[in-house]
């Protein structure tokens, strides 16, 4: 039963984090920095409480001894955390309307995992502990179970949030788990009163109370943006939830961090309207890429005898909200469909072919799908599926009279990297930034636009006129010229599948909120190729001093360190891998939100299965020497190879899923591994070492988190960050091989 209940932590600790994450996203923004700072903070309080755990010997004999009801305060920390992303604008006094300076996520970020993270950690030790009675090896056995219940933990919460269950049916199912686990190893009196409160969940549970409750929330979450009478209903998809109403005459939709948009809104559509069909004014063909339902809609009532293909940031959204539509009797004109298909696959397809027009719409340089619908292998299918005639139009946000350094790279990097696969581009530099791309030539008259324009019949909603305000070929000259000042800088990469550029402007954007210098960023982004010299440089300056001490002889604590030194790399690797596996499936299959909950199972499945694999293992050359371990990181540094030199080739979900299962299957082998030996050579009680080794790899996670998330990656490019992976491995496989490893 014991290993039930730390199973049913690690069900509870990754069902909670998911909705965590969830709600996090949603609050904020989903932007690549984003979810490295969430990472961050997550792992950086996990290490934190496991070294302050690993310091004070009668708080581990004090969690301990109250195992497992003292894992019931996991509950309370999940509503307090979850109050804290509910609330955080009131508590902080920050209007709904207002955006969120980088520092100010931080902090949040920092204070909404604290109560969760920290109790990870007294949680892991106290297992341990409780555990050392049934298994040799108590923290292998605790590591295990938790691992193994995180991958089921991530499982459900997947499937239910692909149901389109809300968060708090989720939160209800975990606690129940929990509570009721814990329950089970009482009697009597102490059972009875355990069992309260998975009665009272069960309860909840029965008449679906997570109903009423998610309904209270949503009209709580309505009321920061519109008056609460105007709000009708909620409802969740894979990628989040949705807020709907009506609100004098038009449709509208929200999240957490705002309005979605409104339906219909022409108005804000027609900048974008006029582009496209001042260059292509009887398309009978259209994709669209990106943004919600407003957009095709207003094609559609333009463009009313043409076929309109839309593929939005979140399709399960647009269906939900067009089926709000027809509640109010406004069913979605006839020539829309939006198919169940990634737009790389449906344009790949050679019966798919024959586009007249092809709008990409950019909300943000923030957004993981600027990078994707920006890259050239993308921009080389297009080439390949549109008419002989036919153009791309790509919109992204700028201003009219000025570029920053941020904006003038995306701008810079898209027309560079449009270049490489269409003859003739056109800018329109105002409000948005907009490019026209084609192989035949395009109309560079504003005449002839406005003419294109008039030609349309029975729209109501263009106007002609409005190109005089939209085309100016000085504003595209002034484009041209930033573009040209920030070339001289620094040289402005192609942006491709596997060296995604475009995450570099979000970094951009981040510091010029923070008030840091970007010309200091210029530069390093300069060097980018050689940034992997700073943790090489960081892993043989820590090798040196350890082989000095060993060789002054003060080895004592040497197998500890070795251990700690060697789960830290695993947990830097791991996290690196599984970062660029992230990135590199968001450029492949499309949003990553809709994978998250099953990549993170996967990933724990695969540290369940390795901490499985060796602890079976029973060759004695193999785990009391130096072997075992040099030969877990000489495969681990194959696997970073592997994903290295084969990123933008990887494809298919089941290849993701292998490479995030074997990632999660070393990482979990080398933690054994490394305590293993560990607990051989200093010969102290294997349980108490689990607090330092659980800091080890949670610190080296939290580290990639930062660096590669919020530096190498957005700077240096994918590879790179593999390849700093790769040195901090081999620096431990030469401290592995400095000092046979033997048993005392």
């Amino acid at each position: 039963m014991q290993k039930i209940i730390v199973f049913s932590l690690g069900f509870f600790s990754m069902a909670a984090q998911a909705i965590v994450f969830r709600e996090f996203i949603s609050t904020f923004d989903s932007g690549g920095l984003t979810v490295a700072i969430f990472l961050f903070s997550w792992l950086f309080w996990i290490s934190l409480s496991s070294f302050v755990t690993s310091r004070i010997k009668s708080l581990q004999d004090f969690a301990a001894k109250l195992s497992p009801g003292i894992f019931l305060l996991y509950i309370p920390a999940f509503c307090l955390q979850f109050f804290l992303i509910f609330r955080f604008r009131k508590i902080l006094g920050i209007a709904s309307y207002a955006e969120i300076a980088p520092a100010t996520v931080i902090i949040c970020s920092l204070a909404m995992n604290f109560p969760l993270s920290m109790l990870t950690a007294i949680f892991f030790q106290s297992s341990a502990t409780w555990l050392k009675t049934t298994s040799d090896f108590s923290s292998a056995a605790a590591h295990r179970f938790e691992a193994l219940g995180s991958f089921a933990g991530g499982t459900v919460s997947s499937v239910l949030f692909f149901s389109g269950a809300n968060s708090i049916l989720l939160g209800i199912i975990s606690s129940l788990f929990l509570s009721f686990s814990c329950a089970t190893v009482y009697h009597g009196a102490k059972k009875r009163a355990a069992m309260i409160l998975p009665a009272f969940l069960f309860v909840i549970l029965i008449f679906r109370t997570d109903r009423q409750i998610s309904d209270f929330l949503s009209r709580e979450k309505w009321g920061r943006f519109l008056p609460a009478e105007s709000f009708q209903e909620a409802f969740n998809t894979e990628q989040g939830g949705y807020l709907a109403g009506r609100y004098y005459g038009q449709a509208i939709f929200a999240k957490d961090s705002g309005i979605c948009e409104t339906v219909p809104d022409d108005e804000s559509n027609l900048a974008n309207l006029s582009i496209a069909f001042s260059q292509k004014p009887r398309p009978k063909n259209i994709i669209i890429a990106g943004g919600g339902l407003s957009l095709p809609l207003s094609f559609a009532a333009t463009g009313k005898n043409c076929k309109i293909f839309s593929f939005p940031d979140d399709r399960e959204y647009v269906l939900r909200a067009a089926t709000f539509l027809k509640k109010e009797r406004h069913k979605l004109p006839p020539n829309i469909e939006f198919p169940d298909n990634d737009i790389r696959n449906f344009i790949s397809n050679p019966d798919n072919a024959g586009f007249d027009l092809i709008f990409i719409n950019i909300s943000g340089f923030a957004s993981l799908q600027a990078g994707r619908f920006c890259s050239r292998q993308f921009f080389n299918l297009i080439k390949k599926s549109i008419s002989a005639d036919g153009i791309l139009v790509i919109v992204l946000p700028s201003s009219e009279n000025y570029l920053g350094d941020e904006t003038a790279f995306i701008g810079a990097s898209i027309h560079k990297t449009l270049s490489a696969s269409f003859k003739h581009i056109l800018i329109y530099q105002g409000e948005s930034m907009a490019f026209a791309a084609s192989n035949s030539k395009l109309s560079e008259n504003v005449k002839e636009m406005e003419n294109n324009i008039a030609s349309i019949s029975g729209s109501a909603i263009l106007l002609p006129e409005l190109m005089r305000n939209l085309y100016n070929a000085e504003r595209g000259d002034f484009a041209r010229l930033s573009f040209g000042k920030l070339e001289k800088k620094i040289s402005i990469p192609l942006n491709t599948d596997e060296e995604p550029a475009l995450f570099f402007p979000s970094l951009l954007i981040f510091s010029k909120k923070s008030s840091l210098n970007l010309s200091l960023l210029l530069k390093v982004f300069e060097l980018r190729k050689f940034v992997f010299l700073l943790p090489l440089t960081i892993c043989l300056a820590l090798l040196v001093a350890i082989v000095s001490k060993l060789i002054r002889g003060n080895n004592s604590r040497y197998g500890f360190l070795r251990g700690v030194i060697m789960v830290f790399s695993a947990g830097f690797a791991g996290m690196t891998s599984a970062i660029s596996l992230t990135i590199l499936l968001q450029t492949a299959l499309g949003s990553i939100y809709l994978y998250f909950g099953l990549v993170t199972s996967t990933f724990m499945f695969g540290v369940f299965a390795g901490n499985i694999f060796y602890v079976k293992l029973r060759n004695p050359f193999f785990k009391n020497t130096c072997v075992g371990p040099i030969l877990l990181l000489s495969t681990n540094i194959i696997l970073i190879s592997f994903i290295s030199f084969s990123a933008g080739n990887i494809l298919s979900i089941f290849s993701f899923a292998f490479l995030f299962f074997a990632a999660g299957f070393l990482n979990g082998a080398i933690f054994v591994s490394a305590f293993e030996h560990a607990a051989l050579e200093k010969n102290e009680e294997q349980a108490r070492l689990a607090s330092p080794f659980l800091c080890a790899d949670n610190l080296g996670a939290a580290s990639a988190s930062i660096l590669a998330g919020l530096l190498i990656i957005p700077v240096s490019g994918v590879g790179n960050a593999l390849f700093s992976a790769i040195i901090l491995i081999f620096a431990n496989m030469l401290l592995l091989a400095s000092a046979p490893i033997h048993k005392k």
